[in-house]
């Protein structure tokens, strides 16, 4: 990989407007970008696996924690969305089982890493933010 990272730093435009969701997407981010640091410094491959099992952990975490909210405030979209979370974590799982196998590559995996981000935030997630917004609903504790 070169000296020039491929995950974007956080920015404003992936906000959805749930301060959860932000806080946990942005973290999402820092994440993906250790991870990248860490092929870049060359670390061993148990640690890779670690660094992958805490991803996918988080990711598990996170959308759990998106789709409560959502069955809590009767996001119409919810079994979409909720069908989409089952690809990715399976997606997020066949990537690291084909980064163990050699079959992808580092570039790949952060490649695969940062398009998921990008698209899953940016095309579906600001929509239950959307919802939220013109149904002038507020996230309650």
């Amino acid at each position: 990989m070169s000296s020039e990272s491929n995950v974007p730093k956080w920015s404003d435009k992936y906000m959805i407007g749930i301060p959860d969701v932000d806080f946990q997407h942005q973290y999402f981010l820092r994440l993906i970008q250790r991870l990248e640091k860490r092929f870049e410094s060359g670390m061993d491959s148990h640690i890779t696996l670690r660094h992958f099992n805490e991803i996918l952990k988080y990711a598990d975490f996170h959308f759990q924690s998106e789709e409560n909210l959502m069955l809590m405030y009767n996001y119409p979209g919810y079994q979409t969305h909720h069908n989409l979370h089952i690809d990715l974590l399976d997606e997020i799982g066949t990537t690291i089982y084909y980064y163990q196998l050699k079959k992808k590559s580092t570039t790949e995996v952060i490649e695969m890493l940062v398009k998921w981000f990008l698209d899953h935030t940016v095309e579906e997630d600001i929509k239950f933010g959307d919802f939220m917004k013109d149904s002038n609903m507020v996230i309650k504790d």
